[in-house]
């Protein structure tokens, strides 16, 4: 629940502030900075849900479950970053 609300919450902070202007960026302009947020929030988001998966194998006795898990969700998203970017959504 609190993943969720965070990243609602973000989001819509994200698409109503202009952190362009408060973070006095000029080489990251329009949306670009929004998408760019947006997928740091996703990948924070997962990162943590990951945690928490992992340590339930861990505290079980399956650590290579576990571990096995984590490193998959990293390729994964390593994959979507680079999907994104070949696909131009993120510069």
């Amino acid at each position: 629940m609190v993943s969720v609300a965070s990243v609602l919450l973000i989001g819509l902070a994200v698409t109503a502030i202009p952190l362009g202007a408060w973070l006095h960026l000029d080489a990251i302009r329009g949306n670009s900075l929004t998408w760019v947020v947006l997928i740091l929030m996703a990948h924070v988001v997962v990162s943590f849900q990951t945690g928490l998966l992992y340590g339930g194998y861990c505290s079980e006795g399956r650590y290579g479950i576990g571990v096995s898990l984590l490193t998959t969700t990293q390729l994964l998203e390593f994959a979507g970053l680079a999907l994104a970017v070949m696909l131009g959504v993120v510069p």
